[in-house]
């Protein structure tokens, strides 16, 4: 008896995966909840993901406190596009020009 294999068009996949992204970031948006969500979160990766702690706290102990739950960097709001793009960009190994 052969297995019957479902295919997931690229569509449905990436409505799978943004659903997934949306209840990961909401619970992200405790901020004690961040480091167990940015464990998780790579944990079900394969432990490689780059994580970015951007929030409304500019303080130093802020920063600190991200970094030291996982995140590789710490961005205050309110920022600049350009300047989210090139932290991005830098964390998957994207830099320079195409």
């Amino acid at each position: 008896m052969k297995r019957k294999e479902q295919i997931e068009t690229s569509e449905e996949k990436r409505d799978r995966l943004w659903k997934y992204f949306n209840k990961t970031l909401a619970a992200a948006n405790k901020q004690e909840a961040s480091p167990v969500v940015v464990k998780a979160f790579r944990a079900a990766r394969g432990g490689k993901v780059p994580a970015i702690a951007l929030t409304a706290y500019a303080r130093t102990e802020d920063r600190v406190r991200a970094l030291v739950a996982g995140f590789q960097v710490h961005l205050p709001k309110p920022i600049e596009p350009v300047e989210l793009v090139a932290v991005v960009a830098s964390l998957v190994g994207r830099t320079g020009t195409a």
